[in-house]
């Protein structure tokens, strides 16, 4: 698959991801990029470049986005030497091979001197690449998710921390200054990057919110989702379809407290997680859902956890999840979406050590009421979040 074959020289802006599924919308991220995606495409062909795992090319559309799936020729090469059977996206192989595969792409990309390139990915060193090759355009970079405020926090955490972090943070200054625009899903995230690269305030920064996954079309909607609560027991919710890192975390803590909580509750635990089930009748796993028994869940919960104190990926997506169907919720310094917060009647019960949940717990149960105010935020002002930050960019 060559770039001239579609045509796209001279289009307005192209995109690129390692992320190699993302229009599948199976993680934070790939919502992030896929959603994003369609707005800036204004109606428009947009053409997204991405690296796939299984060494072929493939075309995706998805409305108005066309993904242009990319082989990544030394991860396939060096897969079938080894036999290697995980492709997910960043494998130890998969992360051990892309700057190699990302430079091979760079050399193609480089020769489009008139687009705009908008790249996603919090380990990329795409932006760098393209400089190096000659590119003049315009390069917007999104780190992805809430990395800077990650980074920022681990870094700072003690010496160990910032060691175990510093390759990391150098390759991250590499992209952020090759870049003409740096994009970030928060404030946090956007003062934390501040404070840790010096000159990146002279860079034109931009915060772009991570968009909602489950939202309601009207407030019709979601009451009607909410007539179906059971009870008036309080219901905490805890989504966790993936098995990352801070998904285990999340739900290893939280099977563990909750199994010591002695008054009435239910809690809700979505994802593959049966293993761990204490087989305690207050405590539900119930797999992965469809978007309308999400719907359903959320609206009937009353409380969404993020109980994750070490590893932040997928906490802002957890969160905002939470406060769009108007849940309280439980979460930790590495989860807050203050804009998102300020915008609705949710209240947040911060967390700074894991001996400050099962308190927490009980206090909530003591203390609640059934009857509470619910103030979902609907599919349109979520949509307006994203369209009124992405203004300009192109």
């Amino acid at each position: 698959m060559s770039v001239t074959k579609f045509k796209i020289k001279h289009t307005k802006i192209i995109a690129y991801t390692y992320q190699s599924t993302p229009w599948r919308r199976t993680s934070g991220d790939d919502v992030r990029i896929d959603t994003i995606l369609k707005y800036i495409s204004r109606g428009e062909l947009l053409y997204a470049f991405t690296l796939g795992l299984d060494g072929k090319n493939q075309t995706v559309r998805r409305e108005k986005v066309l993904y242009l799936v990319q082989p990544r020729p030394v991860y396939s090469l060096l897969s079938k030497i080894f036999n290697w059977k995980n492709h997910y996206d960043l494998n130890p192989l998969a992360k051990a091979t892309l700057y190699i595969d990302e430079i091979i792409l760079a050399l193609r990309l480089a020769r489009m001197e008139k687009t705009a390139i908008y790249i996603f990915g919090s380990m990329t060193l795409m932006p760098a690449f393209l400089r190096t090759f000659g590119y003049k355009g315009k390069i917007i970079y999104d780190p992805l998710s809430n990395y800077a405020q990650t980074l920022y926090l681990r870094s700072r955490k003690s010496l160990s921390e910032t060691l175990k972090y510093g390759l990391y943070l150098a390759l991250h200054r590499v992209a952020l200054r090759a870049s003409d625009v740096v994009i970030y899903p928060s404030r946090i995230d956007r003062d934390n990057a501040i404070r840790m690269y010096r000159n990146l305030h002279k860079k034109t920064i931009k915060v772009v919110p991570n968009p909602i996954p489950i939202c309601y079309q009207s407030i019709e909607e979601y009451n009607s989702y909410r007539s179906r609560k059971a009870d008036d027991k309080p219901h905490f919710v805890l989504l966790a379809r993936s098995n990352g890192a801070s998904n285990e975390e999340a739900v290893k803590l939280t099977i563990e407290v909750f199994s010591r909580v002695k008054k009435p509750y239910k809690l809700t635990i979505t994802g593959s997680w049966h293993h761990l089930n204490p087989y305690n009748p207050n405590i539900k796993i119930v797999g992965y859902l469809p978007t309308e028994r999400l719907k359903e869940l959320l609206a009937t919960a009353d409380y969404g956890l993020v109980p994750v104190f070490t590893h932040a990926a997928g906490t802002f997506l957890k969160t905002i999840t939470y406060i769009a169907a108007g849940l309280d919720v439980i979460t930790t310094p590495l989860g807050i979406d203050l804009e998102l917060i300020q915008q609705t009647h949710t209240k947040i019960y911060l967390l700074r050590r894991p001996e400050d949940y099962l308190p927490t717990v009980n206090q909530i149960i003591d203390n609640h009421n059934p009857n509470r105010d619910r103030k979902p935020l609907l599919c349109t002002q979520a949509e307006k979040r994203i369209t009124e930050a992405l203004e300009g960019l192109g």
